[in-house]
Formats: structure tokens, sequence, C-alpha cells
């Protein structure tokens, strides 16, 4: 719905963004996949394998995506799809019995590609605004 545009921080266009994206693909737990095309990078995913061991859950490794970017000119073309195969591949061998993700509902053509793939609603993270307006 409308939450969209309210959610998404606008490109900064500075290196304010550097360690966000320095924590997301660094270390041996995480990895980072670009896909190109005529020698231009047109997609990228992020993802990092997790370790769980919490009293209220049964411990196991999974593998969370964290950032998927196709641009817009290549969508639908296969290229999230194979960006996606990467990562569970990735996640295979690094021990991960499990491959997840969170994607806002208003993104419906990232989540009819996610359905596609076989991914499924497990859990729903839900909000209101509050009197201050925020999200």
């Amino acid at each position: 719905p409308a939450a969209w545009p309210t959610l998404v921080a606008p490109d900064s266009g500075s290196s304010n963004d550097e360690p966000h994206w320095r924590q997301s693909m660094l270390g041996s737990a995480n990895a980072s996949f670009v896909a190109e095309l005529e020698s231009q990078v047109v997609g990228f995913i992020t993802l990092s394998v997790i370790h769980e061991d919490h009293i209220l859950v049964q411990p196991g490794c999974y593998a969370r995506i964290n950032s998927v970017l196709v641009a817009p000119a290549v969508r639908g073309t296969g290229i999230g799809s194979s960006l996606v195969t990467v990562a569970e591949e990735w996640s295979i061998a690094h021990g991960a019995s499990d491959l997840r993700l969170v994607v806002y509902e208003c993104n419906a053509s990232a989540v009819r590609l996610y359905r596609e793939l076989g991914f499924t609603v497990r859990a729903l993270d839900m909000g209101t605004a509050t009197a201050s307006g925020g999200v």
C-alpha cells in the first residue's frame, strides 16, 4: 500500500552509506554477488549466515538475504531469480538449512518473485503509526 514511499530512505549520495554496506558484505558469514549484462552491473544480492541458538527456538543455521536490487530496465528477465539461486547455493555450501528474507508487502513484484521461487510467509511484522506520525 501507500507505506512504501515513507519507508525507503532516499539515496544519500554520500559515504554515509558505506558502513551499512561494509557490514552486510564483509566477513566469512556474509556474501555479495553481482549480476552483469554486457559488462554492466545490473543487479546484486547480499546475504548472511546466521547461527541461531536462542532459548525460545531450536538451534540451527539459516541464511538471510539482506538486500536485493535489479536495475529497472532488466527486471522480469530472470536476473532476480538467478541471484536468489546463487544465494541459495552459497547458503547450502555454508551449512544453512533455510533461506529467509524480509520483503515489504507493497513491493508486489518482489513478493510475486519470491513466491514463485518457493518462499512462503512464516511471520507477520505488524505496526501502526503513533500519534506522532511514525511508521
